[in-house]
């Protein structure tokens, strides 16, 4: 017996994955907008007093959490996913291959590679939103950003975000 697997993958508007015939899905693009408390006094802290901050760095150097509340700045305010063989996804973050480097000007940094999970073995409930953390569990939460809609990931979902997908902008 075949198990049909939905791939939930956001991309720029107007333009389409190939997807099973069975599922047409229109893509959307995806931005994070919003820097947790914790990011924000460490930066502040960083430029404006000379405070130490060591930012993750390295392989992976920052998670993608997958969130079923949406957060907000106060740390811990978002519920993330469990169950099934949900974890963090891990990105590297260099100049090589996830983010570019953006220069004066420019605000907004844009994924280069494609984001996501493997096929899950249990039903994750409504996925609202994604925070970026500093580990693979617990850590800290840097940025947070709710999903432009939400989506229902059950047994052999996936959920990603295509190369270009996810926007980020300190706010």
């Amino acid at each position: 017996m075949m198990t049909r697997r939905k791939i939930i993958r956001y991309q720029w508007p107007h333009e389409r994955v190939a997807r099973p015939v069975w599922q047409p899905f229109k893509q959307q693009q995806q931005e994070l907008s919003g820097a947790k408390d914790y990011l924000s006094y460490n930066i502040l802290n960083l430029w404006m007093n000379g405070t130490a901050y060591t930012f993750p760095a390295g392989a992976p150097g920052i998670w993608i959490g997958w969130c079923t509340t949406t957060g907000t700045h106060a740390v811990a305010s978002e519920t993330e996913a469990t169950g099934g063989n949900y974890s963090r996804t891990g990105i590297t973050n260099n100049t090589a291959t996830a983010f570019p480097v953006i220069t004066v000007g420019t605000q907004i940094i844009t994924n280069n590679i494609t984001i996501g999970t493997i096929a899950m073995t249990a039903a994750l409930g409504t996925i609202n939103g994604i925070v970026i953390y500093d580990a693979s569990t617990v850590g800290h939460g840097l940025m947070f950003g709710d999903l432009s809609s939400a989506k229902t990931l059950g047994v052999n979902d996936i959920i990603q975000f295509l190369a270009a997908a996810l926007s980020i902008q300190l706010t």
